[in-house]
């Protein structure tokens, strides 16, 4: 066989990525990302850069989005609870002052007793 190979241009090499930092909750029960652009809150906003985290449920695969920040990214960390309940998160107070806030939010709020049931 021969493969053909094609450089990766610049601009995609070194673009940010549209989703990053996944997680796996302790229990396998939730995947959790980081994504930026339009909030599923409302599907017409424009792209306007900011990540937010999203987690989807394993057995149901809903995706729900549970930070809704518009002005500077949600997080620069996240990690789920040992209990697979909430994801903890650092927040920048201002873009470039390296002062961060911890938050936590609760995941099963999003997620309704038929969101959790497996797929027909």
């Amino acid at each position: 066989r021969k493969f053909k190979s094609t450089l990766i241009p610049l601009s995609v090499l070194f673009s940010k990525p549209h989703k990053d930092q996944v997680r796996i909750s302790p229990g396998g029960t939730y995947l959790a990302w980081r994504s930026r652009g339009r909030s599923m809150a409302d599907p017409n906003e424009l792209d306007n850069g900011v990540r937010n985290i999203f987690v989807k449920h394993r057995e149901s695969s809903k995706i729900r989005q549970v930070t809704y920040y518009n002005d500077l990214d949600a997080c620069v960390h996240f990690a789920f609870t040992p209990d697979d309940k909430s994801i903890a998160f650092l927040r920048e107070t201002k873009r470039g002052n390296e002062s961060y806030h911890l938050f936590a939010v609760d995941i099963d709020p999003f997620f309704d007793q038929e969101d959790t049931k497996a797929s027909d």
